[in-house]
């Protein structure tokens, strides 16, 4: 199971570095990613729970972007390509991958907390003149991820795939 842990955080890391250099990452890194995030998850929740906090959470990344659709559509006066100029292949595929990682409150937690760190990056990107005019969104919300998948496995106090934590702090 370690090595799978190291082998999955090995990507992050690539992702990260891929996305960053050359705002492209390699498709054979997400088809890796999602096995491996299956396999290091799957036993610790159980394949039904799993396919269903997975499910709940690919359900809200499919509801946001067709509200980014309608919304660039409306703004533009015109049916938008999101993946013509806003969003690269690399972020959408990469999404699903804490999709499947994280349970449906610490997904929100993490996904609203890896575009504020997006935003933050983007704008200390943006500002400088001479810098590449795109955020390389899948290797931010990678190295996000690398830190909530760390904390994870080094803490026996954090099980990023169960709301019950969460929820006692909610309550």
């Amino acid at each position: 199971m370690w090595l799978l842990c190291i082998f999955f955080a090995g990507l992050l890391v690539v992702v990260t570095i891929q996305d960053f250099r050359s705002r492209a990452v390699s498709w054979v890194l997400f088809p890796l990613m999602h096995v491996s995030v299956a396999c290091i998850a799957v036993p610790d929740t159980g394949v039904y729970p799993w396919l269903h906090s997975s499910g709940i959470n690919l359900l809200l990344i499919a509801i946001q972007g067709l509200l980014l659709f309608a919304w660039f559509s409306l703004k533009d006066r015109k049916m938008v390509n999101l993946t013509k100029a806003h969003l690269g292949w690399g972020d959408i595929l990469f999404i699903a991958v804490p999709a499947m990682f994280f349970s449906p409150l610490y997904f929100l937690f993490y996904y609203v907390l890896s575009l504020v760190v997006a935003l933050l990056c983007g704008l200390w990107i943006l500002r400088k003149e001479y810098a590449e005019r795109s955020i390389p969104l899948a290797g931010i919300q990678a190295a996000v991820l690398f830190l909530f998948f760390v904390l994870d496995m080094m803490s026996d106090h954090f099980n990023f795939r169960n709301d019950n934590w969460i929820l006692t702090l909610i309550a």
